[in-house]
């Protein structure tokens, strides 16, 4: 566990009251927005009081893309949808913003991540145990679908995807050490895993594969990697077969047939639909709706009309053309292509394929990720991913050379000495840290060297060293 056991569960406790009673309406404002509204106020607060260096360009375009979200051709009859809808928006660069601001330590990082997700994933098991769900899923006829403490099953199916690749990554990258960890988190996949099965959402089985797919896929596969792949994934395709066979309801469902009359139905189950009825409304719109948007009423009566469902089109992005016009949808390309160049430069962090996973999640038309998410109202955790820039006095960390000296986050005391490595920044810190001509030192060994001075130091290490100034106790 991340945490001393009685930390862990006595967090837990108000973890979940918090979330589960979101549904519920105290003043006329529902649990969800008495709390949240706040912590939005207080991490502007603290993100522009503290605020030391311009935002990414991604974090720039999402916050245009909340501004923007406030006007429309709708914006008199409906503001207070278009101000939710600004909210949600806002809450993506906000929560980056804030953890780079506020938490300094990877491992802290870390720590918050790792207990977030299993937190929402345990949050599973007093509904399991018999405690009603305040929302309750899509009613297929037969039975009604498992939203846990989430407002419908999509929004629990994604989050569960994101928890269940956040926990294998940790497990991929070797930080559960001993055999009780590595046992509990696998209980908390099973937990997960059972969860989505029993939501019975395919977009968020389909990015779960996808985002493990993208974090274990290897890089230069051997013969004995093609054999495991194979295995994994004829044992996949063995387990979907045999529950399609013996399981009514999850071939139907995966097959897009009517679960009460079994009879076939539209595989994407009408969204196809819904998306034509949106893109018929937007071509039909003035010029003004066609730059800017229309109101979300007007594209959920349109739809109500072709669908006799009153719906969103079911595809973020076709809703944001229909709300906000090409100029909203131009944003969030933009958007999109800054952050994945964001994490692109970024190649050589640990965290790289789990970033890149959540931004690939992030694009099946069906239901985007921020879309997903942002349905339950719920700041997407899997930000905190994203590996953050440089902060303030803390040296730039590049992943290729381009003529200039390699920057470490946390320098070897020899590494301005060195010249460039062809082979990346892998190369460069195995040189480093190899026993070589001035031994095996690393950043740690040198901190308490220095503290100590003396003429030994002088004589042991280079002196244009000293006159850098460098050290690690500058770059913690």
């Amino acid at each position: 566990m991340p945490l001393k056991l009685s930390t862990y569960c006595l967090l837990f406790v108000p973890f979940f009251l918090l979330f589960y009673s979101e549904p519920v309406n105290m003043g006329g404002m529902p649990v969800s927005q008495l709390w949240k509204l706040p912590l939005a106020g207080y991490m502007l607060y603290i993100v522009f009081q503290y605020r030391s260096k311009p935002a990414p360009l991604w974090t720039q375009t999402q916050y245009w893309i909340s501004f923007k979200s406030l006007f429309n051709a709708g914006t008199v009859t409906d503001l207070i949808t278009n101000v939710q809808a600004s909210i949600k928006f806002l809450f993506l660069p906000l929560l980056f913003s804030f953890v780079q601001t506020q938490i300094k330590a990877k491992e802290t990082l870390e720590k918050t991540l790792l207990t977030l997700c299993q937190y929402f994933v345990l949050t599973n098991i007093p509904i399991f145990l018999g405690l009603p769900m305040l929302s309750s899923g899509h009613d297929y006829g037969t039975f009604v679908a498992y939203s846990g403490i989430f407002q419908n099953q999509h929004a629990m199916s994604v989050i569960m995807g994101i928890c269940i690749a956040v926990i294998l990554h940790f497990f991929k990258m070797g930080r559960f050490e001993t055999r009780s960890e590595k046992v509990y988190n696998v209980f908390v996949l099973a937990i997960a895993a059972y969860a989505m099965y029993l939501g019975f959402a395919r977009t968020g089985w389909l990015m779960c594969l996808l985002a493990i797919f993208v974090l274990f896929w290897p890089k230069d596969a051997t013969v004995r990697q093609w054999f495991g792949i194979i295995g994994i994934s004829a044992a996949l395709v063995s387990g979907v077969t045999y529950m399609m066979l013996t399981n009514e309801m999850f071939r139907d469902r995966i097959m897009g047939n009517n679960l009460q009359t079994h009879e076939k139905m539209n595989i994407d189950s009408g969204r196809s639909e819904y998306s034509a009825a949106a893109l018929e409304r937007y071509a039909n719109g003035t010029l003004l709706e066609q730059i800017i948007g229309m109101s979300t009423q007007d594209e959920m009566d349109y739809i109500l009309l072709k669908t006799r469902n009153r719906v969103g089109a079911h595809n973020g992005f076709v809703d944001m053309l229909a709300r906000n016009g090409i100029v909203g949808l131009l944003l969030m390309f933009l958007m999109l292509i800054a952050l994945f160049s964001f994490i692109r430069r970024r190649k050589q962090c640990p965290t790289y394929r789990l970033a890149l996973a959540l931004w690939l999640m992030n694009l099946p038309p069906p239901l985007p990720l921020s879309d997903a998410l942002a349905q339950n109202g719920y700041p997407p955790h899997g930000t905190r991913l994203f590996r953050q820039p440089p902060r303030q006095g803390e040296p730039a960390r590049h992943s290729y050379w381009r003529g200039k000296l390699h920057r470490l986050r946390c320098p070897h005391p020899l590494a301005r000495l060195l010249p460039p490595s062809p082979r990346g920044h892998a190369h460069r810190q195995a040189l480093l840290h190899r026993r070589g001509r001035f031994g095996a030192l690393r950043c740690d060994d040198w901190r308490q060297r220095n503290s100590r001075g003396g003429e030994r130091s002088y004589q042991k290490y280079p002196p244009q060293f000293y006159r850098s100034g460098q050290s690690c106790a500058d770059n913690p």
